[in-house]
């Protein structure tokens, strides 16, 4: 809702005006008119912005949000939140804001200074202040947070400038109430990626129809997995959301995004809102009912000359909505990237975010997620292979532990303070993390050469896919691993026709149907097909087969629909929904051997036998599938990044993948740049230049005489 108060007005206001302006003229020999003139008048109505879960607390607090926009519309601050006691000064809450954001101040806020460079009045630009679009017609020494305030700025920029606007229309205060989500994310509504559906398919199946997202060989425009919300399919592509009819396949609606998506795109549902990341390391905010954009998180400072990508799964507690960041360096790993937290209501950022990785890593197809049994702990895997678990609050460090290699997995909790993360080497580790935050391994297992596919927890069982590099060659394992003693019950490399064709990268989906609990996924390299595994058969089986002009590679998870459909794209730009039909069967095409997966060049790769090993036989999987322990956050998809696809593979493995790699970077590397953005804003914004420079220390000395005049008369007027 909004409000209209008026700020707090203290004695002597016009006597710190009348300071302000000359300490102006003495710092710049000349003084902003326009700032002068503003603070001289009577104290205005103020708009302050009250979202729903903004309102002071019981402690007698209330949150400001803060933007700082430096010189050429610059993000020096991105928008974030702080909480502060009742009636603190504008002024201060600013000075302790600036202090965590490392951005020095002099005492009147009248220069600004980073990275050593120091800026003020210039002759034409200063830092202005404004509230909820406005600018600010007190002194911010004036203005006393009585109530929440969302929108804060402080902009360097000439007299008239209006605040740069975001790429897209936004609406606070659009409605957005919950509503029914068979499959709100990544890993479903436990985030365990794990179902019981009957009719879910457990043989061939057919395609009901297919939807085109992109163009096969338009490689500059991503697409994400889809989630299943308020009955409709809803995905991302390129720049747009796209609400999708489930039985038709139709587009219904199409929403602007503020930004392209990256190669990877996890979005997420929570209490109305779907949670969209986009390049530069935004999320975006749209009502699903009213199908409005709420906010947009501003873009995140660039690491070395390398824009932020949105590469993590989310996690939506507390009222907000955790993420994390990468900037990827182009042959295969990362340079940096940050830990992020968003007010679900406002889109602010909470204060001590964004905290950069002090590792020179990224979040690359990990993300955070609460660790269960330990109330406020978030844990997140990285690039340079560490564990790090954080104060969900403030973003602060609370332990870490190295695994040894990347890790490209969300972490998947197990209950009691304990996870299972799987790295890069195709090892998975049970870690316990302590009440304090400290973590330690208690158990690992080797299960793959390599593996960037986050498990699915089916009961007691994870069920995990990665790759091999065996006397076959180079192919995709799905591995399943007893949670209580942490070791490999089975792997699975084959279907009837011969060895999975390439690595499966996806985060395998687990249904619990009428003829026993399956196993679908896919695997990066052609023809792109979907796979299915019934847990106790030898071997997986090709669940549909897309036809030749469809194949591609493929690093998309499967999601289902409440009526057992099975939606999943490729790299074909399509989007398939595919249903039970055990009287179609799909066999390989022709063209290609068993065992071998066509390449983008036309050659093929080596096939094998690819026998799965393990013999060891675990009891009725049926009765194992219960909900697994779950978090209290919704926890997004992660699959993999066209981009940088088989990036971790073993020796041997498809070398084409590397130059699909190349170009896919290539393409996708393209993202919108905030500071850009601000800074066409700000060019649009600015106003013919004033006739101040010719006459203000008149002007000034004027305005002095003037202030004290009025101060006088209303002394008078006060006392009579």
């Amino acid at each position: 809702m909004k409000t209209t108060t008026s700020p707090r007005r203290r004695p002597g206001a016009c006597a710190r005006v009348a300071a302000w302006a000359l300490s102006a003229l003495l710092v710049w020999g000349q003084a902003p008119v326009a700032a002068i003139a503003q603070a001289a008048q009577q104290p205005a109505a103020s708009v302050q912005e009250a979202s729903d879960g903004q309102t002071a607390d019981p402690a007698g607090q209330v949150t400001l949000a803060l933007r700082v926009i430096g010189p050429e519309g610059a993000l020096w601050l991105p928008r974030t939140q702080a909480p502060f006691e009742r009636g603190t000064t504008l002024e201060d809450a600013i000075k302790q804001m600036l202090d965590a954001a490392d951005i020095g101040y002099d005492a009147s806020l009248l220069t600004l200074t980073r990275g050593g460079q120091s800026y003020g009045w210039d002759g034409s630009n200063y830092w202005q202040f404004f509230v909820s679009g406005k600018s600010l017609e007190v002194m911010p020494s004036d203005y006393e947070l009585t109530e929440p305030v969302t929108d804060a700025a402080l902009y360097y920029s000439p007299w008239g400038a209006s605040l740069p606007t975001a790429p897209v229309e936004c609406d606070p205060s659009a409605p957005h109430p919950d509503v029914e989500a068979f499959w709100p994310a990544w890993r479903g509504p436990a985030s365990t990626g794990a179902i019981a559906r009957d009719a879910t398919p457990t043989g061939a199946g057919t395609l009901a129809w297919s939807l085109r997202l992109r163009e096969v060989q338009d490689w500059a425009t991503n697409t994400s997995d889809p989630v299943f919300v308020g009955g409709s399919i809803w995905c991302a592509a390129g720049s747009q959301l796209l609400c999708v009819d489930p039985a038709a396949g139709t587009v219904d609606a199409r929403l602007p995004l503020a930004a392209p998506i990256d190669s990877t795109c996890r979005i997420t549902y929570a209490q109305g809102l779907l949670l969209v990341p986009l390049s530069g390391g935004r999320i975006q905010a749209v009502s699903v009912s009213a199908r409005k954009i709420l906010w947009v998180t501003d873009a995140l400072p660039e690491s070395g000359s390398v824009s932020q990508q949105s590469l993590s799964s989310l996690t939506v507690a507390n009222g907000c909505v955790y993420w994390a960041t990468c900037t990827p360096d182009g042959v295969g790993g990362s340079t940096g990237g940050y830990l992020c937290a968003a007010n679900l209501a406002t889109g602010a950022l909470l204060a001590g975010y964004p905290r950069a990785n002090p590792r020179g890593a990224g979040v690359y197809w990990s993300g955070p997620v609460q660790v269960t049994g330990r109330p406020g702990l978030m844990a997140c895997g990285d690039d340079a292979g560490t564990l790090e678990i954080y104060d969900a609050a403030t973003g602060a460090p609370r332990g870490s532990l190295d695994l040894g290699a990347p890790v490209r997995t969300t972490p998947v909790p197990l209950g009691d303070g304990t996870l299972a993360v799987v790295t890069s080497n195709g090892v998975a580790h049970r870690i316990s993390v302590a009440q304090d935050g400290t973590p330690a391994q208690t158990a690992q297992c080797a299960f793959a050469a390599s593996s960037t596919s986050t498990p699915a927890l089916a009961g007691d069982m994870l069920v995990v896919g990665g790759a091999v590099a065996d006397a076959s060659g180079y192919h995709g394992r799905l591995a399943l691993i007893d949670v209580a003693t942490f070791s490999v019950i089975r792997t699975v490399d084959a279907t009837a026709v011969g060895s999975l064709p390439g690595a499966a990268q996806s985060a395998p989906l687990v249904s619990e149907t009428a003829n026993g609990t399956w196993a679908y996924f896919t695997c990066n390299a052609l023809p792109g097909a979907l796979y299915g595994y019934k847990l106790d058969d030898a071997q997986a089986m090709q669940i549909y087969l897309p036809a030749p002009a469809d194949q591609q590679y493929c690093l998309a998870s499967v999601v289902p629909g409440p009526d057992g459909a099975l939606y999943y794209s490729n790299d074909s730009g399509l989007l398939f929904k595919i249903l039970a039909d055990k009287t179609v069967p799909q066999q390989p095409d022709d063209s290609q051997s068993p065992g071998a997966s066509q390449k983008p060049d036309g050659s093929q790769e080596a096939g094998g036998s690819g026998q799965p090993d393990g013999t060891l036989q675990p009891g009725s999987w049926a009765t194992r599938l219960t909900s697994g322990p779950a978090t209290a956050a919704t926890t997004a998809k992660g699959s993999g990044d066209a981009g940088t696809r088989d990036s971790a593979k073993a020796t041997g493995a498809d070398a084409s993948a590397d130059a699909d790699a190349a170009s896919a970077d290539a393409a996708t590397a393209e993202v919108v740049s905030a500071e850009a953005l601000l800074a066409d804003g700000a060019a649009a914004a600015n106003a013919p230049l004033p006739w101040w420079p010719i006459a203000t220390m008149a002007l000034g000395a004027a305005a002095l005489v003037a202030l004290a005049a009025w101060n006088l008369v209303a002394s008078k007027r006060k006392a009579s």
